[in-house]
This record gives structure tokens, C-alpha cells and sequence, in this order.
């Protein structure tokens, strides 16, 4: 089971009925699907059907970093329509989350590049030359 923080769960879910299973793509194009589920006596939002799927396929551990898109977009009528996207960025050792960019503190061969759930910046991943070190 995910947990999902109250205000982002009412903001970006709350077209969706709970106990309503949900579709996201990765980056890869692979369907995942979660079930959207409230508990009416703890009050909280979680995906639970399919999640324990998601974690063993991508090999989650501790500090890895799961990040959210929701892409808005119209149909060829003119509908509206919403996509969810779902990634994983793996947790880098020794990148303190609330790292300052401060350009003496950094690698210069190392770039940094912001770790975003729903749209706020939770963490920071580093590239070399465009790709994950």
C-alpha cells in the first residue's frame, strides 16, 4: 500500500471515485494499474490493488524517489483528457535532500537535476553528461 498525502490526493484525484482502480504508464509505455482506495476511519488516501506489483517490478528500496505526472490534454473532438504517468528515481548515496545549489559544493563534472512530485520539489538526482551516475 502508498499512502498519498491528503492534499494531493483531493487535488489531483478527486474526478476519481475511491475503491476506483486507476491507470498510469511509465516511461517505458508499461501499464500500471492501481486501486484508489479511502479509508473512511483513518481518513486516508492510498493505492492498493497493484502497488506491490509496481514496487517489485521496479525494485524500490528506501529512498528511492516515485514521481507523478498528470498530462492534460485535448482529444481530436476537443475533449478533455488526463493521462497519469508514474517513475521512479533511484535514490543517489551521499545527495542530502535539501541540498542548496550552491556551485562550490558541486562536482563540476556532475550535474543536478530536481526530483518533482506534482509539480513541488522534493529531492535532487545527479547526471553525468545527460545520463544517471
Amino acid at each position: 500500500m502508498f499512502v498519498i498525502p491528503r492534499r494531493y490526493a483531493i487535488k489531483y484525484f478527486s474526478h476519481i471515485q475511491h475503491n476506483e482502480e486507476i491507470e498510469f504508464y511509465d516511461s517505458s509505455r508499461n501499464s500500471w494499474k492501481f486501486r484508489f482506495f479511502y479509508c473512511q476511519s483513518s481518513k486516508k488516501f492510498s493505492f492498493t490493488k497493484g502497488w506491490h506489483k509496481f514496487v517489485r517490478a521496479k525494485s524500490l528500496s528506501a529512498r528511492d524517489t516515485i514521481v507523478f505526472n498528470l498530462y492534460e490534454f485535448k482529444n481530436g473532438t476537443n475533449e478533455s483528457c488526463n493521462t497519469f504517468v508514474i517513475d521512479v528515481v533511484k535514490n543517489v548515496e551521499g545527495l542530502p535532500m535539501d541540498l542548496a545549489l550552491n556551485p562550490d559544493a558541486v562536482d563540476v563534472d556532475v550535474a543536478l537535476t530536481p526530483v518533482l512530485l506534482f509539480g513541488k520539489q522534493i529531492g535532487w538526482t545527479k547526471t553525468k553528461s545527460g545520463n544517471e551516475v
